[in-house]
Order: structure tokens, then sequence, then C-alpha cells
């Protein structure tokens, strides 16, 4: 599936001047010897709470929370990375509000699993 950019905002992405507009966390230190962990990825079918967690016990060692955030993309998947791109970058400046609004985002997955359980 291909994804359609707003009029032209495509073309930012050739522009470093216009970062701003398509990152959602500008000014990220990464050394040169920290290493992305692989994440299984979520396509926004299970429980967000889950994916949380093991994003969160693998990242244990990152006490940074723009690191957090930047390579938050790391588990996900189709429709879910298109959510976090489109994010709203002045809502999501910590942690935290990161992630609330990913599980208010994706809150029915967790309400499917608790009705599945109680049959």
């Amino acid at each position: 599936m291909v994804e359609h950019f707003e009029s032209n905002k495509w073309m930012d992405l050739y522009d470093p001047k216009k970062e701003t507009k398509i990152c959602l966390f500008l000014y990220v230190v990464i050394q040169k010897k920290f290493k992305v962990h692989k994440f299984v990825k979520y396509i926004g079918t299970q429980c967000s709470i889950t994916h949380l967690m093991v994003y969160y016990n693998k990242m244990a060692k990152v006490h940074d929370e723009k690191l957090l955030i930047y390579f938050f993309y790391e588990i996900l998947s189709g429709v879910t990375f298109s959510w976090y791109i489109r994010l709203d970058k002045t809502k999501v400046r910590i942690w935290k509000e990161l992630v609330d609004t990913f599980i208010k985002q994706y809150k029915f997955n967790m309400d499917v699993a608790l009705e599945k359980s109680s049959l």
C-alpha cells in the first residue's frame, strides 16, 4: 500500500532545513557504540501494553527519554508506523506522553483481549 503525503510534504524529505516538520524528535545524540535491539513489530492487532513492556525492558539501559522516543518506531510496522510518523510532535515531548498516546490509540486491542478471555 502506497502512503500519500499531504501536498508536496514528501519534498521536505530532501531539505535538511525542514527537518523540524518531518522528525518527531530532533537533536538526539546517539553514541557510536549504541546498538538498537531487534524487536517484534507491532502491527496494531496485539496487546499494546505487552509491546511497550518488551520495548522498555530491552531498552532498560537507555536512560534517555529522547532515545526511547526516537527508537520507538523500531517496534512498529504498517499502520502503526504510519500512525507514529503522523503524531503531533508538540503533544509528544516526553516518554510518558508517547506511552499514553500509544495506549489510547490501540486501547481497543486490550479491550478485545479482555472480552475473549472472559469467554
